[in-house]
């Protein structure tokens, strides 16, 4: 049964993935002025393992553990801060550097600014991992 909810969460993470990414690309082309969904490859690139894997561990551990009220927070609220860690610093410079080259990527920079975009996105991000780890649970529970 965990190694079946363990594959379930990686796949809820992955397809997650895939839909956040092109959501944020258009939302932030349509606040940049523009339209359309340029740019949903290298967000769904930097979102897909650290939120896959992040599911994939809270399905294998969701049979046993049952968080409700404050530590359920506090679990988004990591789970959420430890996402957009990964995917403002390793993944940006991963992407990055296979798409322009690893000669002209700013590492000094994503290492310095990843941790203060994970702060500044909690309060968006939060609710966020709130919501999909009850859509993960609800499928869990239906599988």
């Amino acid at each position: 049964m965990r190694i079946k909810n363990l594959i379930a969460g990686l796949l809820y993470g992955f397809t997650a993935s895939l839909v956040i990414g092109f959501l944020i690309a258009i939302f932030g082309n349509g606040v940049a002025g523009g339209a359309g969904s340029d740019g949903w490859l290298w967000f769904f690139l930097t979102l897909c393992v650290p939120l896959s894997l992040s599911f994939a561990i809270s399905g294998f551990q969701f049979h046993c553990i049952q968080f409700k009220g404050a530590k359920f927070v506090v679990l988004c609220m990591i789970i959420a801060f430890i996402n957009v860690l990964i995917m403002g610093t390793a993944g940006a410079i991963i992407v990055s550097g296979e798409t322009w080259g690893y000669e002209t990527v700013n590492i000094e920079g994503y290492l310095q600014w990843g941790p203060v975009y994970a702060v500044l996105f909690l309060p968006l991000s939060t609710p966020l991992v709130a919501g999909l780890l009850f859509g993960l649970r609800k499928s869990l529970n239906m599988i």
